[in-house]
């Protein structure tokens, strides 16, 4: 599972679009305020319109009227500007909060992530040597050399092995499929160095390493478990 996408994912589906929601009812509520100052501004309008005006006094009976609708105009033009300042100044500080956090999140995540894939390789390749080290072993000509590799890597082998299985949660299938894959490419790199050693015993082990990673293949298909490809990292 790639921790990583799902983790972004996640708070693209589950914060950012909520608060995507919830910003445009704010804004909406904003002009719903403004729609109503503005309703009742017309109403006050279309009622000083109906009043007939006392020209002896200049229309003195309108005055009032033309005041109030004055000053709802002002108000409206007021809350529509101040209501969509203020709420800009919300979502601008509550996004930038969240991405804040969505970044610190992620970062944390992807490096973990990227944590558990070298460690799965370093396992991976520390069991590779562990193998050859093994089918070596039996050749004469190679064994002075991989006598005193063959403890190094199988130590590197069970630290890679134990943090990725601390750290990560690796499931069986992850762990089995490192195992594959170092197989496959132990039986590779054995068949050439039992060629180049021309030790029985040498491909006598490299066929022992087939017929494990054929029982573990069979065993990983009945699992469901995916068999990782050669090319590529465990």
């Amino acid at each position: 599972m790639n921790w990583c996408k799902e983790v972004g994912d996640w708070f693209r589906d589950n914060i950012e679009k909520p608060l995507a929601k919830f910003f445009q009812d704010l804004y909406k509520s904003c002009e719903d305020a403004s729609h109503w100052l503005e309703d009742v501004t017309t109403k006050i309008e279309q009622q000083c319109n109906r009043q007939e005006c006392n020209w002896w006094c200049l229309c003195c009976n309108k005055w009032f009227c033309w005041l109030i609708t004055l000053i709802l105009k002002v108000i409206r033009w007021i809350v529509d500007i101040v209501c969509k300042i203020i709420v800009t100044i919300i979502v601008w500080i509550i996004w930038i909060l969240v991405q804040i956090v969505k970044w610190v999140v992620l970062t944390v995540v992807c490096l973990l992530t990227s944590l558990c894939s070298f460690l799965f390789l370093i396992a991976g390749i520390a069991l590779i040597a562990v193998l050859l080290c093994l089918v070596a072993l039996v050749a004469p000509a190679f064994a002075p050399l991989a006598a005193p590799i063959l403890p190094i890597a199988l130590t590197v082998t069970v630290v890679a092995f134990v943090l990725a299985r601390l750290l990560c949660e690796a499931g069986r299938c992850r762990l089995l499929g490192v195992i594959a894959w170092a197989l496959k490419w132990s039986i590779t790199l054995g068949t050439v160095l039992t060629i180049v050693a021309l030790s029985p015993l040498s491909a006598l082990v490299v066929v022992v390493m087939g017929g494990s990673l054929a029982a573990l293949m069979v065993m990983m298909e009945r699992m469901g478990c995916r068999v990782p490809n050669m090319i590529g990292v465990p």
